[in-house]
């Protein structure tokens, strides 16, 4: 069996396909999309990465990670009312500066590497869009909560 010549050493793409039919979300997605729906999308965007490369375990983790993340901050905001007035936007900021800071150290060299074979990254719109479509389901989700416990 061959390797794929166009993986890199690092990245173990486990795809035959060519680097041009993969395309891959960059880090500054991944904070675009955690700034629209929280660290689930990012997260979410983190799995579709690793499934297109292969790493099917890694991308059930990254969903994983994302639906904890989410609950913990949701909790954090429903639990902790009273917390300084600022605190939540602090929280915000610091969740994209890690998801990015995350996604570069996860993934940065490995779509970094894909580009300069000839890959191209996914579009910046559709990476948006699943930020809004993560923000309208955890709506619907705490609506849900506030439904059952009021």
């Amino acid at each position: 069996m061959s390797s794929n010549p166009y993986a890199s050493p690092a990245s173990g793409i486990a795809s035959t396909a060519r680097p041009r039919e993969i395309r891959l979300y960059t880090p500054q997605h991944v904070a675009g999309a955690t700034f629209l729906g929280g660290p689930l999308a990012g997260f979410l965007l983190m799995a579709t990465n690793y499934r297109r490369m292969g790493h099917s375990d890694a991308a059930i983790g990254s969903v994983l990670v994302g639906l904890l993340a989410t609950a913990v901050l949701a909790m954090i905001g429903i639990l902790m009312p009273g917390l300084p007035s600022g605190t939540g936007t602090l929280i915000c900021i610091a969740s994209i500066f890690l998801m990015s800071t995350l996604a570069k150290n996860m993934q940065g060299e490995d779509v970094e590497a894909h580009v300069q074979r000839g890959g191209k990254t996914a579009s910046v719109w559709i990476a948006l869009g699943i930020g809004l479509l993560v923000l309208a389901a955890e709506f619907v989700v705490l609506c849900g909560i506030a439904l059952l416990v009021l």
